[in-house]
């Protein structure tokens, strides 16, 4: 599962556009029976469907991997909603948000942003996350 999420990291970062976007999440489902997430987002079934009966809500990887590519394909183009919808299926969905987030953060930066700037401190953590990078990057 780890390197199907690496890969479709690595996809995304390359900006691809919508048609390769959808390519990137089908293979990244491949290989596992029942994980087809383009067929499954075309039958337009409920979200609650979906995750809950056909796929876990669990948190661990191994289970919630094919809901987030579902709600990573389904909401591709509205990271803001593809984040909320995934909050209110409820489960384990702390887990499934955050690897969430990561993919919806390659394909728009306006959701992460928007929401950081609404954070009381945001100025400051905007300075440690700074200092963090580049200590992190400085050469030794």
């Amino acid at each position: 599962m780890c390197d199907r999420y690496v890969a479709l990291l690595w996809g995304l970062m390359e900006g691809p556009d919508d048609d390769r976007v959808r390519a990137l999440l089908v293979d990244a489902g491949r290989g596992v029976a029942g994980r087809d997430v383009e067929v499954l987002a075309k039958r337009n079934l409920p979200d609650l469907q979906v995750v809950g009966r056909l796929y876990s809500p669990a948190c661990y990887i191994s289970e919630s991997w094919p809901a987030v590519l579902y709600l990573a394909y389904k909401y591709r183009n509205d990271p803001s909603l593809a984040l909320r919808v995934n909050t209110n299926l409820g489960g384990d969905n702390v887990h499934r948000g955050a690897v969430l987030g990561a993919l919806m953060g390659l394909l728009s930066d306006r959701v992460a942003t928007r929401w950081f700037d609404q954070l009381v401190a945001h100025r400051e953590i905007d300075q440690e996350l700074t200092a963090l990078v580049s200590a992190a990057t400085a050469p030794r």
